[in-house]
C-alpha cells in the first residue's frame, strides 16, 4: 500500500480510508480552525494575517463558531456538526475522563472519522461560499 492519496484523492479521504485516526483526527482539526479563522476575519473586513485580527483569531474556537451562528453565516445543522467534532475531540485528546482515544472502539472511531471529515468540509465549504446549496431532489 501506498503512504500516499491515490490521484484525485484528498488526504482526509485517504486517511479515512486507511483507517488512521489520529493522523485524520489531526489534519480535519487543522483545516476547521484554519478555515473557521479565515471566515472571521472575512467577517470584520479583515485578512487573516492582519495584525488587527490576531485579537479576533485569538478568541476560543466556540466562540468562534458561536459568532458565526448569530451572523447566520452558518446554519444551525453546519453548526452542529463542527460542534460536535469539536467537542468529541476536546474531551478524547485534551480530557481527563473515559474514553481516552486509544481505548475507543470501532464504531466509536468510525463515526469520529466519518464527522472529522464532513466538519472539515463544511468548514472549506463555508470559505468558499458554497455551502447550504444542496442539490433538490
Amino acid at each position: 500500500m501506498k503512504n500516499r492519496p491515490e490521484p484525485n484523492e484528498a488526504w482526509l479521504q485517504y486517511l479515512r480510508r486507511t483507517g488512521k485516526f489520529c493522523c485524520l483526527i489531526l489534519l480535519a482539526w487543522g483545516e476547521i480552525e484554519f478555515h473557521i479563522d479565515q471566515i472571521v476575519a472575512k467577517e470584520f473586513g479583515l485578512y487573516y494575517d492582519d495584525k488587527k485580527a490576531r485579537i479576533l483569531l485569538e478568541l476560543p474556537f466556540g466562540k468562534k463558531l458561536e459568532f458565526l451562528k448569530k451572523q447566520g453565516v452558518i446554519c444551525n445543522e453546519e453548526y452542529e456538526v463542527i460542534n460536535k467534532f469539536q467537542q468529541k475531540r476536546n474531551k478524547l485528546f485534551h480530557g481527563r475522563e473515559d474514553p481516552f482515544f486509544l481505548t475507543l472502539g470501532d464504531k466509536e472511531r468510525n463515526a469520529l472519522m466519518n464527522n472529522a471529515v464532513e466538519a472539515a468540509q463544511l468548514a472549506l465549504d463555508i470559505g468558499l461560499g458554497c455551502h447550504g446549496k444542496k442539490d433538490k431532489e
